[in-house]
């Protein structure tokens, strides 16, 4: 029988290393996470990180982007599950390497745009289509 407060925890783990693997708090996460699996596997859990973290920032475009941090999660959240599954005594040092771990932020845009002289101005945080009718 699945213990639910031990898989929604796996979840949380997977999401949160996945999170920072892909930013530049991942030398937290790479050094931090093996520490749980000190036991057994911890140079594989090791290995799995810089692996992860090589297909989280070598995705080709945003749409692979997604699908790969979907993969990696579920993956992550597998190896979570069957740790706290074979040692469940682990959740609360789980816990406190989650705690411990760096929080992401959004990234930070800001914008800036002056227009004199009678031109026109676009400014676009993504993608801009500008459709212009001829003035007659």
């Amino acid at each position: 029988m699945v213990d639910l407060a031990l898989a929604a925890l796996a979840a949380a783990a997977a999401g949160k290393l996945i999170e920072l693997l892909a930013t530049d708090s991942w030398e937290a996460a790479k050094s931090a996470i093996p520490t749980l699996w000190r036991h057994a596997r911890a140079e594989r859990v090791d290995a799995a990180l810089t692996d992860t973290r090589s297909a989280l920032t070598g995705a080709a475009d945003e749409h692979a982007a997604v699908q790969v941090r979907e993969q990696l999660a579920q993956e992550w959240q597998e190896r979570f599950a069957r740790l706290l599954a074979d040692r469940p005594e682990l959740a609360d040092e789980v816990r406190r390497v989650l705690d411990a771990l760096p929080t992401t932020a959004a990234p930070q845009v800001s914008m800036r745009m002056e227009v004199s002289g009678g031109g026109d101005g676009y400014m676009a945080a993504r993608d801009l289509t500008v459709h212009r009718r001829e003035q007659t």
